[in-house]
């Protein structure tokens, strides 16, 4: 379905404040009291169920990426094992109901080693694994959920470190923004739209929501611009993002001629 501007969504935000400074951990017991039960991100979003990372918190290898909704973590125990650290770990799944309100759900084991020997200082690998908390890993979110995390679930704007060697962003072009739909502005019309797919996660979960995606329609009927406006989590966000990138349209228009304008797009997701 699809909606215009006049859409709200309503959202209770969610007060997460990380702590400034890291006492050094050179034992697994350290690690596990500063790890255990608290409600961890893995900073990589990484996606396998074995884990495994240098002393200094570099991966061995590469790994894929899972939705940002299903990199939560809780650590249950850090064991040493000869010339390694063993975590024990439960993935965390983020689901939001009607209202935004998040909720953590466990999903499934997961393995992470550190190989390190033993006295080794464990502070660095803990600090590149995991973000305490949504405002440590706003930096390394997807651009189409940031929007939604700063205005919903942090109190506080986000620190990203800044980045001398960026390149700046280019001036804002008022007549480049897109028309909202009303009065003289007919929206565009869908032509062919694709089916979104579950994902694993919430198909295992047996877990069905409803998620509104922000784009631009732009004067060729192509949309763009893309975010997440509503989530429902456990990757079915990015499901919903995907199908509607697909999406074709015959434009909106203005006095006749083709013109950009901004929408909602409502994507259910019901399991029967």
């Amino acid at each position: 379905m699809i909606r215009n501007l006049a859409s709200s969504v309503g959202i209770v935000a969610l007060s997460l404040v990380c702590s400034s400074t890291t006492p050094a951990q050179s034992t697994p017991a350290e690690l596990q009291t500063a790890l255990k039960d608290k409600p961890l991100f893995l900073r990589g979003m990484w996606a396998e169920r074995k884990l495994t990372f240098a002393a200094d918190g570099t991966l061995t290898q590469t790994y894929t990426q899972a939705p940002f909704t299903e990199s939560g973590v809780n650590v249950r125990s850090v064991k040493q094992k000869k010339d390694r650290i063993e975590i024990s770990c439960e993935r965390v799944g983020l689901t939001f109901d009607a209202k935004g309100l998040m909720k953590r759900i466990a999903l499934n084991g997961l393995k992470i080693e550190v190989i390190a020997p033993p006295g080794s200082d464990l502070t660095q690998a803990r600090e590149h694994i995991f973000a305490n908390d949504l405002s440590e890993l706003y930096p390394q979110l997807p651009s189409y959920w940031r929007p939604y995390v700063k205005q919903h679930l942090l109190i506080s704007d986000p620190q990203t470190p800044a980045n001398p060697n960026a390149a700046k962003p280019p001036a804002t072009v008022i007549s480049q923004a897109p028309k909202h739909i009303g009065a003289t502005v007919k929206p565009p019309v869908v032509i062919s739209q694709v089916d979104p797919a579950f994902s694993p996660a919430a198909r295992a979960e047996h877990f069905s929501g409803f998620v509104t995606i922000y784009l631009w329609v732009n004067e060729d009927g192509a949309p763009s611009h893309f975010q997440i406006a509503k989530p429902a989590g456990l990757g079915l966000d990015e499901q919903a993002l995907a199908a509607v990138a697909q999406y074709k349209f015959r434009p909106a228009t203005q006095d006749g001629k083709p013109v950009k304008v901004d929408l909602y797009i409502d994507v259910n997701f019901q399991m029967f």
